[in-house]
């Protein structure tokens, strides 16, 4: 999908696609070893020798935090003040809770994205923290709205009973794994957490947002851009320095596509992944639909909203209480 769509994906000057662009600079830099290797840096050392210093000092340091230390991947020390209160660790826990205000001495989870991401990006993901986990998470608990106090935790995944007590998806599955309605209408009504429910809001919000935005806000603007990127001789510098090498023909794409396919439609009657042949074409169409606005939007700003929990809607109304079939109707319209 994504090679048969380069056109409008790679080629116009607007596609940046920001995480790509940090490993281009990296391996064009590696691959030039003669100022790789003789440009002085810090104390006159190489590039050559400061990136292996860096890295080993690197590769040690992160016994500490994932082996040796645990403790420091997220230093919670608001939760000193009162370490047994419960309301400090439902906000302040980053284990169980929102982690506001929490420290982590863990690259990996501290990340990279903030030294290549546009900064406009970054200030909507803060935004959207503090506005999540620093405002809502402890109105919520605090309030107990919804009865977020009977969960036991304000973030987890797990489904629960009204009471809190976790629900065993087992018990309520028939021997192919498919939903025995009658023990399910007869048993007491399940429920994600409140937390976990704002977290899938907040994932149809940015899908709604990003195709309504886009379409009705910019669609001309970039339709224009584009059109003028792919058919103007002024073309994008890096396009023309694409084109020294040999274009990839489009039907190559397609022949392709049509063996991974067919492939697909024997896994899922080889393999009784109980996804009707049907069901797979709706997956790759779903696919298809969403594939080009996510992917302009998470080029252009680095950041793009998931259509996991869009395609989770989808397959839930076209097959309920089959798991499995979901399952590989997620994986195959989302993954």
């Amino acid at each position: 999908m994504a090679g048969s769509l380069r056109k409008y994906l790679v080629y116009p000057a607007e596609m940046v696609w920001w995480h790509n662009l940090v490993q281009v600079v990296f391996y064009n830099a590696i691959h030039n070893t003669n100022e790789f290797k003789n440009k002085r840096m810090i104390r006159g050392w190489s590039y050559m020798k400061y990136f292996w210093v860096v890295c080993g000092c690197m590769f040690i340091y992160e016994f500490l935090p994932q082996y040796l230390a645990p403790l420091l991947l997220y230093i919670d020390w608001v939760c000193w003040i009162k370490p047994f209160n419960k309301d400090f660790w439902a906000m302040f826990s980053s284990y169980s809770g929102a982690g506001i205000l929490s420290i982590s001495l863990d690259w990996n989870s501290i990340g990279g994205s903030t030294m290549w991401t546009p900064l406009s990006t970054q200030l909507c993901t803060l935004f959207g923290i503090v506005t999540s986990y620093w405002i809502l998470m402890p109105i919520l608990w605090l309030t107990n709205t919804m009865g977020t106090e009977t969960f036991g935790k304000p973030l987890t995944p797990s489904l629960c009973l009204e009471d809190g007590t976790p629900f065993r998806t087992d018990s309520y599955l028939n021997p192919h794994y498919t939903l025995n309605a009658t023990k399910n209408d007869a048993g007491p009504p399940v429920t994600m957490t409140p937390m976990y429910v704002l977290n899938y809001f907040w994932s149809f919000v940015a899908l709604g947002a990003c195709l309504t935005h886009i379409g009705f806000f910019h669609g001309r603007v970039i339709a224009a851009n584009w059109r003028a990127a792919l058919g103007s001789s002024q073309e994008d510098i890096h396009t023309r320095m694409m084109k020294v090498y040999p274009e990839v023909p489009q039907w190559w794409y397609a022949v392709f596509y049509a063996i991974m396919f067919a492939l697909s439609l024997v896994c899922c009657k080889v393999y009784n992944l109980q996804l009707p042949w049907w069901g797979l074409v709706i997956a790759l169409a779903m696919s298809w639909a969403l594939t080009f606005p996510q992917c302009a939007v998470f080029a252009i700003t680095g950041s793009g909203p998931a259509v996991n929990v869009t395609t989770a809607l989808v397959r839930g109304y076209i097959f309920p209480g089959r798991p499995i079939t979901n399952m590989t109707f997620k994986c195959y319209s989302y993954m």
